[in-house]
């Protein structure tokens, strides 16, 4: 229909409004009001009087209704200023709108148009049609005209089709890689329509899309949870296989279209979506290719032909390349030149090591070469083992399958770079050295390529193209030049720099570099070495005398690199004075500058500043001390502010007065930039008698090590202050290394050593009166002692710890041992106890807004409601602890969480939802090396099988667990042979069943671990039974319900009641055995839990 030519326009999608050339047109009469709402209802087509009566008047209609009808319709007409709008038909009557001019009819026909784009795969077109369609909508339809007859038909249509509109608009946008704008929407959309599966499905896809694994799962809790309450059904296909598939991370929910997300998820036929980066990081670490790169084209055909081998000859592709030569003939140039030509070979990434074999600083341990590695590949300070050979497991895991491409450069030795060789056949290592690396070639093959100093021609062609001469110049000086640089390259390039930057001609810059040594003179052209020490010689005097200051100080510096400002502070000079001397210096080549604006020395150079000042100079201990007081104060600063509450020994009045750093998060920037800097001075100082330096550090640096550095920089910077406290005959600093020590073994899950250094921290904290050492050490004391089944001295530590920080008013402190007071307590079977503890830790993390501390004890507290047989709180504590994942969390499910949820789960009797949740952990502690964890998830995952009646698999996956375990963790020792004896016995095993019951009550006994005892007791009394000894059986039941019940855990009572029940039945006593089984049905009743299966009520 063609548009009217009155230019009125009619709007019903929010309060009904009628505008004239976009002036509103008033109809204030509330019956006229309505009548005008009544004929929009047909958007066009006739309605009946009747419908129009109703409207106007609902059921009471005056008895002259037909003739009030007409007189209201001549008085809208006339309130329109359009008599024509609205036409008399046979039937009733309309109002002719269109599109063009009616919002509501616009909203149908542009919905329309989107959904048939859509089907055409048009999806950017069919959002835009979708957009202007819900654009259109101002509030609830006929907003502001009561709903009586046809009008409150209308308005639940147009909601309706709103809703549908709305979805179908998120659809397409989610289609089109728009999730993270999506998600709001679709939160808000879900919560007006809980029930509608699909829909809670893609607001689940889309907050996986958007990195929110943990808020996609909870989406689903609290779908089912509505479903269950409100319907009384379960999620259906739909739901399910997409949580299953979220809580697997399938890839193929990135690219599923959500037109195929019922059936068999396909994604667009046009794929726009934007998928999110993947776990596995891609590295493209490359320094910049050398400015100039010249010659070298027989070395580089080489390495070429060695890369890719000759199949018709019988030659394999080589996977490791060493270039060995002398210092400064250009082996980082050359491997990085040729890196980069072949980069595009290996799309999984290229990482860059230095190792700094011959650097003049501490050469990279593989362990610490490893960390820097597997932290480049996306893994987590907590993620990365301290111990070498895991490290290095760690690193064939995540290289298998890819093709990579390392540079490690400035090696050493074989021992060096072992560990840090990829798996699979498809990477390339480079390795540069001063050594041949005979035995790394030998045991691993590959090629090895000896760099020699440059030819005649090439050394000539470099020095025209720094000099930015042509090819075609003739100057015999710069032959002359090159010759005197032993035609290496570092040297070539520190001459051209200081030509291009100093005043000298080029003949006269040639005759200098021979001056003043007359011996030198002679060997120039003979000796590369002595060639290059003339250059540095020349170059050096060429600088000012400020720049030779800083450059002869920097040389002294046992670090990396650094930044201006501690380049200022071995120099003492001002900020301004050592930014001018290194720009200087990077001019003339002697100093390199990074991206990042950090200051570092070629291997070469270094070694020449270093020799400028002689080992017994007294500058040289003056500028080792200005840096240590520089590092040390910054580092105290940056701890202080970014954790104010750390306990720290030293709190010295820094000389630069205010602090360094007026913001947590500039500290923490600052402590991740020196990272390698502070381990490295840390090491220095205690193997060169300065112990106090490596020690105060540590003091420093205790809470950054333990909150974000990897236990390998860790227990590194404990060895040091360890070492240099000893050295040092300091008692305090002692003290101080042994709790950094304890800390950094409890991090890296070496709980025994813990245990040794927590035991010497307490003893010296307590002798030098280092009051919050002393809290710390305890604390440290309590959870290795928890952990290796000394629960009686972790409860004597532990309240010990709590008290120092009661006392003195330490909230954190106080949170923190109540946390894990708790956990021993409940060990020790004093469950109401343990919530209690829990409760109050909790209060006062919500005190100090410590949401991590929150949803540790809110973790706790769940398990313990479970036990005592509270399900609705322990349900209630898990969405607690669901939500704060959501707010603070990086968007993953974390380990603690999918924990949580596989114990919730297998407490309600759903162990389908619990299962992939118990396998969840064991997948992610696997990943992050943490064996404890790893362990618990492995009994998790064998108690959900054995529920399943999987007993054969729970067996081997107990049996699996006894790795992790290793040792020390008694606990969770006793849970593994708790969990195979189930399954042995269901698998009619009964020896082995005992035998494991026998270690794990021994142990329990041992250990002071009375509900595991009780458990112990109980699997005893079901092998008996097995045996046909019911008198033993009932014995050892009655046993371990004496030992259950005052604890308040409920299900282990219950089954002592329940084995009770089958050996008084077995004795033919069914009148007893009877009430044992009604007592198990009333104890799973009182929880809201489902009673087991295998602890079968019915009378046999």
């Amino acid at each position: 229909m063609r548009a009217m030519s009155d230019a009125l326009q009619f709007k019903v999608l929010g309060p009904v409004a009628v505008a004239l050339d976009a002036e509103p047109l008033l109809v204030r009469a509330p019956l006229q009001r309505r009548l005008l709402a009544a004929l929009l209802t047909g958007s066009g087509q006739v309605v009946t009087g009747e419908a129009l009566a109703e409207a106007i008047w609902d059921e009471a209609p005056p008895d002259n209704a037909r003739n009030a009808l007409m007189v209201y319709l001549h008085r809208l007409r006339r309130a329109l200023g359009a008599a024509h709008r609205i036409v008399r038909e046979p039937a009733g009557y309309r109002i002719l709108v269109t599109a063009e001019d009616f919002d509501a009819r616009a909203f149908d026909e542009l919905s329309v148009s989107a959904r048939n784009e859509r089907g055409k795969n048009r999806l950017e077109r069919s959002a835009e049609l979708y957009s202007r369609a819900m654009e259109l909508w101002r509030g609830e339809p006929y907003a502001d005209v009561p709903p009586l007859g046809p009008i409150a038909a209308e308005a639940l249509r147009l909601r309706e089709r709103r809703s549908v509109v709305h979805q179908e608009s998120l659809e397409v946008r989610l289609d089109l890689g728009r999730h993270a704008a999506v998600v709001g929407e679709f939160e808000a959309l879900a919560r007006d329509h809980p029930f509608r599966e699909r829909l809670t499905a893609l607001r689940a896809v889309a907050l996986y899309r958007a990195g929110r694994q943990a808020e996609a799962l909870q989406v689903f809790r609290e779908s089912r949870k509505a479903l269950r309450e409100e319907l009384g059904i379960d999620p259906g296909p739909l739901l399910q296989r997409v949580h299953d598939a979220i809580l697997h991370r399938d890839e193929r929910l990135e690219t599923v279209s959500t037109g195929s997300i019922e059936g068999d998820w396909t994604p667009p036929a046009q794929p726009r979506i934007e998928v999110r980066s993947p776990a596995a990081v891609t590295p493209r670490e490359l320094p910049a290719d050398v400015t100039a790169f010249t010659g070298r084209e027989n070395e580089l055909r080489d390495l070429e032909a060695a890369r890719l081998g000759d199949e018709a000859e019988g030659i394999p592709p080589a996977s490791i390349v060493v270039l060995s030569g002398m210092a400064g003939v250009g082996k980082t140039a050359s491997a990085i030149h040729w890196s980069r030509r072949v980069a595009g070979d290996y799309p999984d990434g290229q990482l860059f090591l230095d190792l700094r074999g011959h650097a003049g600083v501490p050469t990279l341990r593989p362990i610490e070469a490893l960390a820097a590695m597997l932290r480049t590949l996306g893994l987590d300070d907590d993620q990365v083992p301290a111990d070498a050979d895991q490290a290095a497991a760690r690193l064939r895991t995540a290289t298998a399958g890819r093709r990579m491409l390392l540079l490690l450069d400035n090696a050493r030795s074989a021992e060096q770079v072992t560990p840090l060789l990829p798996s699979g056949p498809g990477s390339l290592v480079i390795v540069t050295s001063r050594n041949h690396l005979g035995d790394l070639l030998a045991r691993h093959g590959g090629f090895h390529l000896p760099l020699r100093p440059l030819d005649t021609e090439e050394a000539v062609s470099l020095l025209k193209s720094l000099l930015r001469l042509p090819r075609s110049a003739r100057r015999p000086e710069i032959d002359e030049l090159a010759r005197r640089c032993g035609y290496l390259p570092l040297a070539l390039r520190i001459a051209a720099a200081n030509l291009v930057h100093g005043p000298q001609g080029l003949g006269e810059y040639t005759e200098r570099l021979s001056s003043g040594d007359p011996l030198a003179a002679l060997q120039i052209g003979d000796s590369p070495e002595t060639a290059v020490k003339a250059t540095f010689d020349r170059s050096y005097a060429a600088q000012p005398e400020d720049a030779r200051h800083v450059f002869r100080m920097f040389g002294i510096a046992p670090v990396g690199s650094l930044s201006i400002d501690a380049l200022a502070a071995v120099a003492g000079t001002g900020r301004k004075e050592a930014e001018r001397a290194a720009a200087q210096l990077v001019n003339a080549n002697m100093v390199d500058r990074d991206e990042h604006g950090r200051l570092s020395l070629h291997d070469l150079v270094r070694d020449y500043a270093n020799g400028l000042v002689d080992a017994e100079d007294p500058l040289r201990a003056e500028a080792l001390e200005r840096l240590f007081t520089w590092y040390r104060e910054t580092a105290d600063a940056a701890g202080g502010t970014r954790y104010p509450g750390s306990a720290r020994l030293q709190h010295p009045d820094h000389a630069g007065g205010a602090p360094r750093f007026d913001a947590p998060e500039t500290a923490a920037r600052w402590l991740e930039e020196e990272r390698e800097q502070l381990i490295a001075i840390a090491r220095y100082a205690a193997e060169h008698g300065h112990g106090s330096v490596a020690w105060r550090l540590a003091d420093s640096l205790r809470a950054h090590t333990w909150a974000a550095m990897d236990s390998v920089d860790f227990l590194a910077l404990a060895d040091a202050a360890l070492r240099g406290a000893r050295e040092v005959g300091s008692v305090p600093g002692e003290a101080v290394a042994e709790l950094g020590a304890s800390t950094a073994y409890l991090k890296a899950r070496d709980f025994t050593n813990a245990v040794e250094h927590a035991a010497r921290a307490v003893e010296l904290s307590h002798r030098i009166d280092w009051v919050p050492g002393q809290a710390s050490a305890h604390h440290n004391m309590m959870v290795a002692c928890w952990l290796t089944g000394r629960l009686r001295l972790a409860l004597e530590h532990g309240e010990a710890a709590l008290a120092i920080n009661r006392e003195h008013g330490r909230l954190r402190g106080q949170s923190v041992n109540l946390g894990a007071l708790g956990v021993v307590y409940g060990e020790l079977g004093e469950l109401r106890r343990e919530l209690e503890l829990h409760t109050e830790a909790l209060t006062i993390a919500e005190k100090i807004g410590d949401s991590r501390l929150q949803r540790s004890h809110l973790r706790n507290l769940m398990s313990e409601s479970i036990e005592l047989g509270s399900m609705d709180k322990a349900e209630h504590h898990m969405d607690q602890v669901m939500r704060i994942e959501a707010d603070t969390g990086g968007g993953e499910l974390t380990p603690l969480a999918a924990g949580g949820l596989a114990e919730l789960y297998s407490a309600l009797g759903r162990y389908d939802d619990a299962l992939p949740y118990a396998e969840l952990v064991v997948r992610e502690a696997e990943t992050n090396g943490d064996r404890r964890r790893e362990a618990e998830g492995l009994v998790s995952v064998a108690a959900v099988l054995n529920r399943l009646g999987r007993h054969s698999e729970a067996v081997d996956v107990a049996g699996r667990a006894l790795e992790p375990v290793g040792s020390d963790l008694m606990g969770i020792r006793i849970n593994v042979l708790i969990e195979r004896a189930v399954g042995l016995i269901e698998l009619e095993q009964i020896e082995a069943a005992q035998a494991d019951a026998a270690s794990a009550l021994d142990l329990a006994r041992r250990g002071g671990f009375l509900i595991r005892e009780g458990l112990a007791l109980n699997l005893q009394a079901e092998a008996a039974l097995h045996l046909g000894e019911t008198a033993t059986a009932r014995g050892l039941a009655e046993a371990a319900a004496d030992l259950l019940s005052p604890t308040g855990y409920l299900a282990g009572e219950a089954w002592s009641l329940s084995l009770l029940g089958e050996a008084t039945g077995a004795d033919g006593d069914e009148e007893a055995a009877a009430r044992y089984r009604s007592r198990v049905e009333q104890t799973y009743a009182q929880t809201g839990a489902p009673v087991p299966t295998r602890f079968g009520t019915e009378p046999q």
